[in-house]
């Protein structure tokens, strides 16, 4: 993959194009504040925006089918549509831009209480809109925010379109900081694999990025019979189980039971 062909390039090398973000994400607070109208809230969502999208002190990954693949693998629950990103509370702060194949990227800022999370994927036009826009395609961006000691999303800031991209990076993270990866840092200007490679990359921007693929290697079982599937799981782990891992549980056949009743029959 190249990524002078990726939306991500433009994103970490155009600062005017982070400007069209934000107008996309903020159109009316940007227009009040264009108007000098805008209130202090107004103001503080245009400066989080902003920060969330500085290229400044971010470190770029290329996140491989090798994960992807596996994503709808780990079992995850939540308690009235909120997920336990408490997992993540003892992550340090850094801020993250991770990259897909399919032509989209995930910028993950952690500080604080709070993750942020802003999704682009480029969209192509067809061919009425090419000729209508003269452009190949658009960017669609969707912002969430989290509090991870609560799980609680951040009201103002949760776009009604990232409900359901939610348990997707919840599940990310799961694999980038609780679980093992093989990491390959290819520099600006440098390449990695060759073209028949799933993993191969063309650094065509200035910081470096690092190869992220999955260290499970799973090979799928069928038999017949009742089967559990291979599957991820969160395990509790340390003293007092206060941190959490992600373990992988083999595929297994389940055998028959007998379920009493709770009441015998009279």
């Amino acid at each position: 993959m190249q990524l002078r062909n990726h939306i991500v390039y433009r994103f970490l090398t155009e600062k005017h194009f982070l400007n069209d973000i934000i107008r996309s994400l903020l159109p009316i607070e940007v227009e009040n504040m264009i108007r000098h109208q805008q209130s202090d809230e107004e103001m503080h969502r245009i400066a989080m925006t902003y920060k969330l999208l500085e290229i400044d002190e971010q470190k770029a990954y290329y996140i491989t089918n090798t994960v992807v693949d596996k994503l709808d693998m780990l079992k995850v629950t939540n308690k009235n549509g909120i997920y336990d990103w408490t997992v993540f509370k003892h992550v340090k702060p850094c801020k993250l831009t991770f990259i897909f194949k399919n032509n989209s990227f995930l910028r993950v800022w952690i500080h604080h209480h709070v993750i942020q999370f802003l999704h682009g994927q480029f969209v192509y036009y067809s061919h009425q809109e090419k000729l209508k826009y003269k452009a190949t395609g658009t960017i669609d961006v969707v912002q969430l925010y989290v509090d991870r000691n609560t799980g609680e999303p951040t009201a103002y800031f949760a776009h009604a379109s990232a409900k359901g991209m939610e348990e997707t990076f919840y599940k990310l993270l799961c694999f980038f900081f609780l679980s093992e990866n093989q990491e390959i840092i290819v520099n600006p200007g440098k390449s990695y694999g060759t073209k028949k490679q799933p993993d191969a990359l063309s650094n065509d921007i200035n910081v470096p990025v690092t190869i992220v693929n999955s260290c499970w290697n799973i090979t799928s079982i069928r038999t017949d019979g009742f089967d559990v599937s291979g599957h991820f799981r969160l395990q509790p782990c340390g003293p007092a189980l206060a941190d959490t891992r992600m373990i992988f549980i083999e595929p297994y056949k389940k055998h028959g039971y007998v379920r009493k009743a709770a009441k015998p029959l009279e």
